[in-house]
């Protein structure tokens, strides 16, 4: 049984499917993100403090 929590971020920056996102701390490198309303997946790719880069897929 795995034990997710939910992290909510604020998207900062989007340039083509990279989106950036502040407030993300306590995730991890190729964790799976739902981006938006839309709930579009990608990965997180890069972090930086609490700024972490989504590869939107």
């Amino acid at each position: 049984m795995s034990q997710e929590k939910e992290i909510k971020g604020t998207i900062v920056r989007i340039a083509g499917p990279l989106v950036q996102a502040s407030g993300m701390k306590g995730v991890r490198l190729y964790d799976v993100a739902s981006i938006g309303k839309m709930g579009l997946i990608g990965e997180i790719i890069k972090i930086d403090d609490d700024t972490v880069s989504i590869q939107c897929y």
